[in-house]
């Protein structure tokens, strides 16, 4: 009688969990988050489905981060050769660790032959600055110093 009664506490404890999972998607458009079901990042606008089903277009100079599936992308201002780009991207957020971030961006190989020409560059910002642009070689100590595993693939 009693292995029931722990049963019937430990499901009623696991729907009432099931009931309170927030959605997987969250856009943070200028001060205020934003909850959704959906998100669609395009050249100049983002497709927002609201949880109540309303649809928003949400420029892109005014989201600044989202979340989907629980990655979080933040916007970030592009490096190439060490110096500053107009251009910005929307990075997955790997780790933080004390002023740093971790940050992975995938980027088109125009070198690469095939259907998948895209590859993962990673970032390390200090604050909004870029601080380092990981290669193959710095890639195991970045991920060591962010407490991370790293395999080649």
């Amino acid at each position: 009688m009693k292995k029931l009664f722990v049963l019937a506490i430990a499901t009623l404890f696991c729907i009432a969990c099931m009931a309170s999972v927030p959605s997987n998607s969250i856009s943070n458009y200028g001060e205020e988050r934003v909850n959704c079901k959906r998100i669609r990042v395009g050249v100049h606008k983002a497709h927002v489905t609201l949880i109540n089903g309303e649809k928003k277009i949400i420029p892109l100079e005014d989201l600044e981060s989202y979340v989907v599936n629980g990655r979080i992308y933040e916007k970030k201002e592009l490096y190439r050769y060490g110096r500053f780009t107009s251009e910005t991207a929307f990075m997955q957020l790997l780790k933080k660790r004390g002023g740093f971030s971790f940050y992975k961006n995938e980027e088109i190989d125009p070198e690469k032959v095939g259907t998948n020409k895209s590859r993962d560059v990673f970032y390390v910002y200090n604050g909004d600055e870029l601080y380092l642009r990981v290669d193959r070689k710095t890639l195991p100590n970045a991920c060591n110093f962010f407490g991370m595993k790293w395999t080649y693939r």
